[in-house]
């Protein structure tokens, strides 16, 4: 299910050598441990940084929190905070673990590595309209895939009826144009909209992927800024519904989070990629 491109990241096996059991990382004083001659690090500033971090903000950390003591694409601790957070506000219908996510520097990032992974060149992506503007560069430029931008015509774009709407577009570009659609992005929360997927209208998306066979990324960074009214739709994570009653298959469904807009730590570049799909999460340590 992947693309070619996507294959060869994922056969490429370049985060092998971090897999498997963590190596003790070498001690100076007792003079145990791993000395890694694969990566260029740098320990003398990173003791200075860690004695600031340990006295000015938490005392928890090691040295392993500045290394690639893990690999670089999250610690198991990161991994696991990340998914007692999942667990948490996106009520996950099956549970997650820390294999199912992957780090990298911010959602931004992320959203190119689904495009390498899922599209080859002049592959589309599906979108509506309106959507997040900088999806224009994202995806499309390292991967150059094509961004098919779906007009409603006046339907709710957050309603099921507009799932007919997708299907218009992902015809136009197979029939008319020849674009091959390989995956639909959402924004849930919206964004610049503001507004959250019902349940049903998300079923109904699920459904039309599995229709189609091509993929769901649904990029969650708003989703712990919600802030509405009785009236209003709250937010509901495509997490949240459990595919497998609906005969989708869990591989297509792919979940962005990151820490720069509920943690307003943009600077931070911390993102995740959640998935139950192996071969694009190995596809993604390649990557990262």
């Amino acid at each position: 299910m992947l693309s070619t491109r996507g294959d060869r990241y994922a056969e490429a096996g370049l985060a092998d050598g971090y897999l498997g059991p963590p190596k003790t990382v070498f001690d100076k004083d007792t003079k145990q441990g791993v000395v890694s001659f694969s990566n260029a690090e740098n320990f003398l500033v990173q003791d200075i940084m860690l004695e600031y971090v340990r006295t000015q903000v938490l005392s928890s950390l090691d040295r392993t929190t500045l290394t690639y003591h893990e690999g670089p694409f999250g610690s198991s601790r990161l991994r696991t905070a990340m998914t007692n957070l999942i667990t948490s506000y996106f009520h996950p219908a099956t549970p997650i673990s820390p294999n199912n996510i992957v780090f990298a520097n911010g959602v931004t990032s992320l959203n190119a590595i689904c495009a390498l992974s899922l599209t080859n060149p002049g592959d589309g992506i599906l979108l509506g309209q309106p959507i997040y503007g900088s999806f224009t560069g994202d995806p499309r430029v390292p991967s150059n895939c094509q961004l098919i931008y779906t007009p409603f015509h006046g339907d709710d774009p957050f309603s099921p009826d507009a799932v007919a709407r997708y299907e218009e577009t992902f015809f136009e570009a197979r029939d008319e144009t020849g674009v091959t659609i390989r995956a639909l992005l959402i924004c849930n929360p919206h964004n610049p909209l503001g507004r959250c997927y019902s349940r049903e209208t998300l079923e109904e998306l699920l459904l039309f992927c599995q229709k189609y066979q091509i993929h769901l990324i649904s990029d969650e960074v708003y989703a712990l800024s919600v802030y509405g009214n009785d009236d209003s739709v709250g937010f509901v994570s495509v997490l949240s519904i459990d595919p497998v009653p609906l005969g989708v298959d869990p591989a297509l469904i792919h979940v962005l989070y990151g820490m720069s807009k509920d943690f307003a730590a943009a600077g931070l570049r911390l993102g995740c990629l959640i998935s139950r799909n192996q071969r694009l999460l190995q596809a993604a340590l390649s990557m990262r």
